[in-house]
This record gives structure tokens, C-alpha cells and sequence, in this order.
């Protein structure tokens, strides 16, 4: 199995047809692409779609999200992060 990647540029094709659950459709993986218009707010980590090309159109998945942790010294869970934003009257929680 490939190296779980640490960054967007060490996605590839083998790694994916490795972890996704290993159906028909996953065997037909041929080519991926980042989706360059997804950019969500994270507070613990960065996210981004891959775009997957199928050898057969009907091939699915067509996108998955992928997410890399952030690495900090002392990282919050996700509850406490939103309860400190929600104490300071943050009004947009992503």
C-alpha cells in the first residue's frame, strides 16, 4: 500500500484505489484531479476534492474529500474549538 500522503501533491491514483472500499468501480480509477474551486474553512485541517475519471463513466465515486490534520503544539478537539468561538460570540462557525 502506498504512503498515506502528507500533502496535496502526494495524492495519487494507487493510493486511492487503496483506500477506498475495494468494489468493481474502484478498479476502474484511471486519472484524478484536484478540484481547485473547493477550498473549505477548516479549523482543524486542511481539506480538498479529488475528481476522479473512471475507465467506465458510471464509475463511482465520482469525488472524494480528502483531509490532512493540522499540526500544532497542543491541538483542541473539534467540540472545544466551536464552545470557545460560541464564548467569544463568534457569529459564522464553519
Amino acid at each position: 500500500m502506498p504512503n498515506i500522503p502528507e500533502s496535496v501533491s502526494e495524492i495519487s491514483v494507487d493510493w486511492l484505489k487503496n483506500v477506498l472500499i475495494q468494489e468493481p468501480a474502484t478498479h476502474g480509477i484511471v486519472s484524478m484531479e484536484i478540484d481547485q474551486n473547493f477550498a473549505p474553512i477548516s479549523l482543524l485541517g486542511k481539506a480538498v476534492r479529488v475528481k476522479l475519471n473512471h475507465t467506465d463513466k458510471g464509475g463511482e465515486p465520482k469525488s472524494v474529500i480528502v483531509k490532512f490534520q493540522v499540526n500544532c503544539d497542543k491541538p483542541k478537539r473539534e467540540g472545544e474549538v466551536y464552545r470557545l468561538l460560541s464564548e467569544a460570540n463568534v457569529t459564522f462557525v464553519p
